[in-house]
């Protein structure tokens, strides 16, 4: 796929998942121990072959870039193409709520590329797939845009682009934003392929006309003047959109054909290395159905939880159904359950605290209890 240019958007509206990112970009957030969620589109994009990649910032985005840093962990620190970041537009909440005023104020980047084709896809989606396949599918197909959309396994409360896919030609006749997605529908998950001068157009109309978000404004304000078609993703597939969503995927991440299907195929999911010593378990350490990264200590007893790299968990703490992010400390006694801790959080001694698991605690980045 040396012919395509991909872009990961970061600018959206984050206002479901706003616990996460008021500090960060969605892109950063942490999750199943040791990746951030941009790595998945990153590494996605490297290992169809996509080698000039640009991503679309938004503003607060200091810890993406100490994540992602050159993209020398992606194979994308070069000379010639590599990595690219497309700086924020900053114009009122117009600018902050999606990505076409992005789009449209780097299409200097989109124009001066040596690609035909644009791969615009999300930096909130969990999943491992080649593009290679899509790009053939549009091709086969003579349509204008390739949509890629995954069937919804089961109900869920989560909001999403639900598509209407004509059988046989797979045409896209209807998207649907929906509060709840039921068993069966075409959920969109936010990635468009489509020729340079297709997404030139889109953009340009849309923003001219006073959108805002890429899918609301262009693609499905564009009536009869392009074909859509739905290339369907069989694979393990969300799109994280809210806390819930997050705190779901990351419980799923504890069954192993999720973890096999996402991180132990033949494409890696590669992310910012950082060397530690392995997960030590003292002997009062009780662990059981729990994915522990490297660099924690563990003492207490952990039970259906992620713990991130150098949590520490003392001795007599219990930790269940939690997320634990990087650097936390759970103190000598301290009771955790349905809870997600951000990076940096202290739980003193003997202190309790307990969500629903339909509606976890948070405990924002940094705090003490």
């Amino acid at each position: 796929m040396k012919n395509v240019l991909g872009i990961i958007s970061l600018v959206q509206d984050n206002s479901q998942i706003k616990e996460f990112t008021a500090k960060r970009p969605i892109g950063a957030i942490p999750i199943a121990g040791r990746y951030r969620l941009i790595d998945f589109s990153l590494s996605n994009l490297v290992n169809s072959g996509v080698d000039n990649v640009g991503i679309m910032l938004p503003p607060r985005s200091r810890s993406l870039l100490d994540h992602v840093r050159s993209g020398k962990d992606w194979d994308l620190a070069r000379k010639r193409k590599g990595l690219i970041y497309l700086p924020p537009t900053i114009d009122g909440e117009r600018s902050c709520l999606g990505n076409i005023m992005s789009a449209y104020d780097n299409m200097d980047f989109v124009n001066q590329s040596e690609e035909d084709y644009v791969l615009l896809v999300g930096g909130d989606i969990v999943y491992n797939m080649d593009f290679t396949p899509v790009y053939d599918f549009l091709e086969e197909s003579g349509a204008d845009i390739a949509v890629v959309y995954t069937k919804a396994r089961d109900n869920k409360n989560d909001s999403g682009a639900v598509l209407t896919v004509t059988q046989g030609t797979n045409v896209v006749t209807d998207i649907a934003l929906k509060s709840s997605v039921r068993a069966g529908e075409n959920v969109g998950l936010g990635i468009y392929l489509m020729k340079k001068s297709v997404y030139a157009d889109l953009v340009t109309t849309s923003y001219e006309h006073g959108g805002v978000d890429f899918l609301r404004d262009a693609l499905m304000t564009m009536g009869d003047r392009y074909i859509a078609v739905g290339y369907e993703h069989e694979g393990y597939a969300v799109t994280i959109g809210s806390t819930m969503t997050y705190y779901r995927v990351s419980m799923e991440m504890l069954d192993p054909a999720v973890w096999e299907e996402l991180f132990m195929g033949e494409r890696t999911v590669y992310t910012k290395l950082r060397d530690k010593a392995p997960v030590e378990y003292k002997s009062t350490a009780e662990v059981s159905d729990t994915l522990a990264a490297n660099g924690c200590t563990i003492r207490g007893k952990v039970d259906h939880s992620v713990l991130f790299r150098g949590v520490v968990v003392e001795e007599r703490a219990v930790v269940k159904n939690c997320i634990i992010m990087q650097d936390a400390v759970i103190h000598a006694g301290a009771q955790i359950s349905n809870a997600i801790l951000d990076k940096n959080v202290v739980i003193t001694e003997d202190k309790r605290l307990s969500g629903a698991f339909n509606y976890p605690m948070i405990i924002g980045k940094d705090i003490t209890i």
